[in-house]
């Protein structure tokens, strides 16, 4: 069993691009939000979903999970 242990973010929509309403624009994160949503952004005008972010979680095999 693996436990998850970090992420790392991606841009570029490393992961395809996404469909709809683009949600959150030029983030600004302290570290310190428990949500996205307290994090700092600009409007959404004039966004395209090639620059949709993503993450990717960083696991550690072999460990216990409880």
């Amino acid at each position: 069993m693996s436990i998850t242990v970090g992420a790392v973010a991606t841009s570029g929509a490393s992961f395809g691009a996404g469909l709809g309403l683009i949600g959150l624009n030029n983030l600004r994160c302290t570290g310190t939000e428990l949500m996205l949503s307290e994090c700092s952004s600009d409007p959404t005008l004039g966004c395209s979903h090639l620059n949709d972010i993503g993450v990717q979680c960083l696991q550690r095999m072999g460990e216990k999970s409880y």
